[in-house]
């Protein structure tokens, strides 16, 4: 346990600080299942020497041009980081089917880029413990946060100098207190930010947001500016050590940081950090201290960059290629001690070497150090210098691109397919593409036709509200009767003077290609009033929002009630997969008798089953068929089956309520097939595709309409 004879200059406990935060990572990413304080550490500590080093190099006359700073930055981030995608992208080739590669490439991309954490934001991804259905480079969010903040604090700095030089013809400190103001105004900005999306409801935005995770690097950039030169008693250090790790160690156990970070909470991990970072600082006989700086720890915390980018994609391809759940011990001893060794050679081989290239002089040492310190590796020739970092550019240019290769090869298959497809339809055998017939009716439909729609993408499959932008998106709380193209939001037969409302989320949304058909056979508008996520007063605590746009249909609901009802789901599958019955939540209970209070009619439709495994794992039936080639494979075992009894006519009671419930047309011997009379019957692994739903119309209006049937 005993450091180094010069480590203290060094302030070693830095890296074991980051060998403390990247175990964290591991340990609750590979064991637990949930986020700890790991990467608010990293992000903390990476901002300490950030903001001093760039304002000294500024002032220095003989320092780095700007050019040189930003390349300096780019040898340390990405050559590690292009080894790795280049690697998990050769694992997504071989583990995926084809139709999630457009997907993932593109997060292989953006990840390169440095710019997946608003990929993810503009996809609306929650951060997802591992799993199959979980993207392999889901955690290089924080990477393109550390580069994006890093890169705007090299330019203020930038900017700042010339400009204070400029104006003074001198090189003062006064541009140089105005950075620090300025990063204090954007920081405590930054806070109250991340603070304001926490509290909204906005979490999936907070979580990946350069703004609201910025505060946490600025802050260790400011707190770094003072904090090499505090003098704190021997005691008192003691103290501040233990009570840092407590704080850094409590977050993964006492709350999860995915469901609250980078909000107030966050505090508690920067502050753990900082306390341990100001125990550090001087002599110290604490016995934490002495493990931060001890050789293991300060190993790990220099393999801290490299096992970070590696222990997520192996587990995550572990996962897809074993079959095994992420908590497994037997896949995540073996993932651990792979990644180990992979980060070892990735910070020996790619990171080290490629760090030094340009420069034979000694390595800057942390600010405050008495000592620079010597390169790890003697300077290389000058054509030596520049291969591996054409390489890496080549390799950089290569995964930037491929989403554009995959999206070709996927567009012209999805042309040839439609194309096939529409000339079977242009046969106009009834026994096609019969979808629900097959389970309705006995219809026994032809073998040598594709599945219908194309399995390529599933932008075809959206109900027509999707696609018409009819749906109030999160977070907002206004109604939407307006489309994109400014036309009303209205199906079925607009010019009538009969309404139905389709009320809800996504799950009422999907009804609307069977809807449309009806309203237009009966001379009923269908008017939907539909927001992403928010089944009426069931948004949970995450979407305050829903009950905000909740309140105001309900108002109109009973305000302008429509003549013929309205149109609701009225159950969902317990804990959210389809293992378990489905069942009616209180929620759900008290708008149903709120609406039928008011005399108005109410079509309460059962919800279909989920798709999920044996082992919980979300079911993609696309890929499932793609990769498998074998549509009776990919059946899913469900407990909500067609004979299963419909837990809403016993839980909602009042009178001019209409049950209706189509899981005989969707389950065959307790079990879902992914493709009905070659109709795919799923879109992803909740929600039903419009084509299928369409064959659904006879059957869903007889259960609509049973006295005019």
């Amino acid at each position: 346990m005993t450091p180094p004879a010069q480590a203290r200059s060094h302030y070693a406990h830095l890296d074991g600080i980051r060998g403390l935060a990247i175990a964290l990572v591991v340990i609750f990413h590979v064991f637990v299942g949930k986020v700890s304080s790991g990467v608010d550490v990293f992000l903390f500590v990476g901002g300490l020497l950030l903001v001093s080093s760039q304002l000294q190099n500024a002032a220095n006359p003989h320092g780095r041009n700007p050019l040189r700073s930003l390349t300096r930055i780019l040898r340390r981030l990405l050559p590690a980081l292009v080894t790795v995608v280049g690697a998990s992208t050769i694992g997504v080739l071989l583990l995926y089917s084809r139709v999630e590669l457009s997907s993932l490439f593109a997060d292989a991309s953006a990840s390169v880029l440095h710019v997946l954490n608003w990929r993810l934001i503009g996809v609306e991804a929650d951060y997802d413990a591992a799993g199959a259905t979980t993207t392999p480079f889901q955690h290089l969010w924080s990477m393109s946060v550390q580069l994006q903040s890093y890169l705007f604090v090299l330019a203020l700095v930038i900017a700042a100098s010339r400009f204070g030089t400029r104006i003074a013809n001198v090189r003062t400190r006064g541009w140089q207190r105005g950075v620090v103001i300025v990063l204090l105004v954007l920081t405590l900005a930054s806070l109250a930010y991340a603070s304001w999306l926490n509290l909204s409801g906005q979490q999936a935005m907070n979580y990946y947001s350069t703004f609201s995770r910025f505060w946490e690097i600025g802050t260790g950039g400011l707190l770094g500016l003072v904090i090499f030169s505090a003098r704190v008693p021997a005691a008192l250090r003691t103290v501040l050590a233990w009570l840092g790790l407590a704080l850094i160690l409590s977050v993964g156990f006492l709350f999860d940081g995915a469901e609250q970070f980078p909000g107030p909470l966050a505090l508690v991990p920067i502050l753990g950090a900082l306390c341990l970072v100001l125990a550090g600082i001087g002599e110290s006989g604490s016995v934490i201290i002495r493990c931060l700086e001890s050789p293991p720890a300060i190993t790990l915390g220099r393999l801290a960059y490299s096992l970070y980018l590696w222990h997520w994609p192996l587990l995550i391809l572990g996962v897809k290629a074993t079959g095994l759940e992420a908590k497994d011990p037997r896949l995540g001893i073996p993932v651990i001690l792979v990644s180990l060794g992979a980060a070892w050679l990735t910070h020996r081989f790619i990171e080290l070497p490629l760090r030094q290239l340009h420069s034979s002089r000694p390595l800057p040492a942390p600010a405050g150090s008495g000592a620079p310190r010597q390169p790890d590796t003697p300077p290389r020739p000058a054509g030596a210098r520049r291969a591996p970092m054409v390489a890496v550019a080549a390799g950089s240019a290569l995964l930037v691109l491929s989403p554009h290769a995959v999206t070709a090869a996927a567009t012209a298959q999805k042309r040839a397919d439609e194309d096939r497809i529409a000339e079977v339809i242009a046969e106009g055998r009834a026994d096609s593409y019969p979808g629900a017939a097959e389970l309705l009716d006995g219809v026994v439909p032809r073998s040598d036709v594709p599945v219908y729609p194309s399995l390529v993408d599933r932008t075809d499959m959206m109900p027509p509200a999707t696609a018409d932008s009819c749906v109030t998106d999160k977070p907002g709380n206004e109604i939407t009767t307006v489309g994109a193209d400014g036309s009303a939001c209205e199906y079925g037969d607009p010019t009538s003077a009969k309404e139905l409302y389709v009320v809800g989320g996504s799950h009422s949304e999907q009804w609307l290609g069977a809807l449309d058909r009806i309203g237009r056979d009966r001379g009923i508008r269908i008017v939907p009033f539909l927001r992403a996520g928010c089944p009426l007063r069931y948004g949970g605590p995450d979407d305050p929002e829903c009950d905000t746009w909740s309140e105001k249909v309900l108002e109109h609901i009973t305000e302008e009630p429509p003549s013929e009802g309205v149109f609701m789901v009225s159950t969902r599958p317990r804990g959210g997969q389809s293992a378990f019955t489905d069942y009616v939540p209180e929620e759900y209970r008290e708008v149903f008798t709120r609406i039928a209070a008011a005399d108005i009619p109410v079509f309460a439709i059962r919800d279909n089953p989920w798709l999920t495994d044996e082992r919980g794992e979300q079911v993609d039936p696309r890929a499932c068929i793609v990769q498998h080639g074998d549509e009776e494979a990919c059946a899913v075992a469900s407990a909500t089956g067609a004979d299963s009894p419909n837990p809403a006519e016993a839980a909602l009671t009042e009178d001019g309520i209409v049950h209706l419930d189509l899981t005989p047309a969707l389950t065959a011997d307790d079990a879902i097939r992914p493709v009905v009379g070659n109709v795919l019957v799923y879109r992803d692994w909740n929600h039903l595709t419009d084509q299928y739903v369409r064959t659904l119309f006879p059957e869903l209006e007889r259960q609509m309409y049973p006295s005019e049937g």
